[in-house]
């Protein structure tokens, strides 16, 4: 009998631990992975694309949940390109020194031609030649010195010492500076496409193609630590050229190219969102490089002071005017629309959203989520307005007159997804970051905006807090109270959010587009101007409390204590924060009472922006006096009450300080 119940007690344990799997079974069916007919409508194509076709495709997988940091590393790891390793090692660089296989990285080097100490990026003009386009080879120097490894070939220094000659070079078969009384036959610009035995190479001198590219080159030698202090000035003098000479202001642009017969024209180049990152990137290095302005006011005049009419979004000839809804190669002469260039544009003006007029970013919103009936900019983008995709096959296309493809269709995909992102009152965090010639990896970056339609999640980073629209499926807003990358959790048919996770800070890596476009100063809180005492001869602390929307940087304290006006040496504060940071002197008041002395503080954050508007202020410095002040205090508690003994001593006056503006 015994026997008996014990195999009735095995059967009937397997029997529930059958039930309970084929309970937990039930369960996960009810509520199965998304798939692609659970994908919002902009996100229909996520399931069409191969994503593991090439680096660039796993790139945008990334970004779409269908690929990892894992899969790019092994993608390097058998890449048969030494540029290629180059390349890629350093656009995914920010993602730190997982990202760095080093034994490839070393082959690439050994593998690596050079030409007048540059990495060759190709082959024409009968030799071996380095192309501005290509701006991430550089970063094969970085490495050399990282590992120590292939220096002599990969000497920096003597690089940068024959490629700076090129661009100062007054031979007639480039297109010199007129810098330093250097000049040539008639052609004026500040920068070569390609170089070749120590020369020019180039048919013309676009501000994005040639000048741009080559000032971008001298800024990621800058950045590398390559002859820092003449790269910054090289860059500096591209930058003061365009302006002169390619600064429309009649228009309110900068032109597509200039030369000193022609003069400057009026055509809008369709790589402006490129132009404005590599400046960026310029005033981030040197926060006193100024006409920063005309950059926003560029960007306001191609594509929003008329929405989806604005130039660089239109085609016209004849007087007669198409509107595409994408980037046009140029207006006014070329009707080709391109995909690249409008995912450029959309980086930068998500980048630059904060530091846009009103108008301007009313016209934003407008755009993205559509308005006077013209549907959404997602939707817009798969139109026949735009020529871009291809209804049969499914596909995007990357120009106009190109055939669609796969990896078209992965960088539609992504910038469709970043369209349903509005910024209503809120920030995006965009990087500022261009390695490449229509480089499109800044604001596609999966560590700060990425979907997975298996979990319904989203990940998007904010720079400054407030409220974002998304527009996945129906209206969804959120409310964000500070700045960081989040997840966001979404109800299975993405109209709602079921939750939101703060989940880090901001990469400490980026460089943000924010700063190198903030103009406004920090501000004080005017009830935290204060000293601590005015007692002559004693020591003094000044205080006042301030913020900044962008990142505070240090402190200037003026004073007249010793009879004479003086500033005191800048000191930086504790930490680059937002708000509630302290500027905190401390001064030993002089020994005269009864005279009153001036001081203030000037306050700069970290886009070099000053607070010059706080008024001075004004302490009465007085003689000692009596007081009384307590030395000691006794609670004791009686019956439940608590009652305070408080003892006191006579000792010289120290009055309250004395403030007025």
């Amino acid at each position: 009998m015994g026997e008996f119940n014990r195999k009735i007690d095995v059967f009937l344990l397997v029997f529930l631990v059958l039930a309970n799997q084929l309970f937990i079974f039930r369960d996960l069916q009810i509520v199965p992975n998304a798939q692609a007919t659970d994908a919002p409508e902009p996100l229909d194509l996520v399931n069409t694309v191969n994503w593991f076709e090439s680096a660039d495709t796993i790139y945008a997988g990334m970004m779409c949940g269908k690929a990892t940091i894992r899969d790019m590393i092994d993608c390097i790891s058998r890449m048969t390109s030494w540029q290629e390793v180059i390349r890629w090692t350093a656009r995914c660089k920010k993602f730190g020194s997982v990202a760095e296989n080093r034994t490839k990285i070393q082959w690439a080097l050994d593998n690596a031609t050079m030409v007048s100490g540059m990495p060759a990026t190709s082959y024409g003009y009968g030799n071996d030649y380095y192309s501005t386009y290509d701006g991430e080879l550089i970063a094969g120097f970085n490495y050399s010195a990282k590992y120590s490894y292939a220096q002599a070939k990969w000497n920096a220094t003597t690089a940068f010492n024959n490629f700076e000659s090129a661009f100062n070079n007054t031979s007639t078969n480039h297109h010199a500076s007129q810098v330093g009384g250097l000049e040539d036959s008639g052609w004026y610009g500040m920068g070569f496409l390609d170089y070749c035995n120590s020369t020019y190479i180039a048919g013309s001198k676009r501000c994005y193609d040639e000048c741009a590219e080559t000032m971008r080159t001298f800024l990621l030698f800058y950045q590398y630590g390559i002859e820092k202090t003449r790269a910054l000035v090289d860059a500096e003098v591209i930058w003061n050229y365009l302006n002169v000479n390619y600064w429309d202001s009649t228009t309110a642009h900068f032109s597509y190219n200039a030369d000193p017969v022609s003069g400057a024209d009026n055509r809008y180049e369709c790589e402006a969102g490129g132009f404005l990152e590599v400046v960026a990137l310029l005033k981030y290095f040197d926060p006193n490089v100024g006409n920063m302005n005309r950059l926003t006011t560029d960007m306001q005049t191609r594509f929003l002071a008329q929405k989806w009419n604005s130039p660089q979004w239109t085609f016209t000839q004849n007087d007669q005017y198409t509107y595409y809804k994408a980037v046009n190669h140029e207006y006014t002469s070329n009707n080709e629309s391109r995909l690249k260039n409008t995912v450029m544009a959309w980086a930068a003006l998500l980048g630059i959203y904060r530091f846009l007029d009103s108008a301007s970013r009313r016209n934003i919103t407008d755009m993205l989520v559509g308005y006077s009936n013209l549907a959404p900019a997602w939707k817009l983008l798969r139109s026949s307005d735009t020529s871009l995709f291809d209804v049969a096959s499914n596909e995007f296309r990357w120009t106009s007159d190109a055939v669609s493809s796969n990896v078209a269709t992965a960088y539609g995909v992504v910038l469709s997804f970043l369209q349903c992102l509005v910024p209503i009152n809120a920030s995006l965090a965009v990087p500022i970051e261009e390695l490449h010639y229509e480089y499109m990896l800044n604001l596609l970056d999966p560590e700060l905006f990425s979907v997975s339609l298996n979990t319904r999640t989203v990940t998007i980073s904010i720079f400054s807090g407030g409220t974002v629209e998304f527009i996945l499926n129906g209206t969804a807003y959120h409310n964000f109270s500070q700045n960081g990358t989040y997840q966001i959790a979404f109800n299975p048919d993405w109209s709602s959010i079921n939750s939101t996770t703060r989940i880090s800070n901001l990469p400490s890596r980026l460089y943000l587009g924010n700063v190198a476009f903030d103009t406004m100063p920090p501000t004080y809180d005017n009830n935290t101007l204060r000293a601590s005492n005015a007692l002559s001869g004693s020591l003094c602390v000044f205080s006042c409390r301030w913020q900044d929307d962008v990142g505070l940087s240090g402190f200037v304290f003026e004073h007249n204590n010793t009879g004479t006006l003086k500033n005191e040496t800048w000191v930086p504060f504790d930490s680059i924060e937002l708000g509630n940071q302290w500027s905190n002197a401390s001064l030993t008041l002089n020994g005269t009472g009864n005279v009153v002395i001036q001081w203030k503080f000037y306050v700069n954050d970290t886009s070099n922006n000053w607070n010059i508007a706080v008024p001075p202020q004004y302490l009465t410095i007085m003689a000692g006096g009596i007081s009384m002040t307590s030395i000691i205090s006794v609670a004791i508690l009686i019956g439940g009450t608590i009652i305070a003994f408080i003892f006191y001593r006579r000792k010289r006056k120290s009055p309250r300080a004395l403030l007025s503006v």
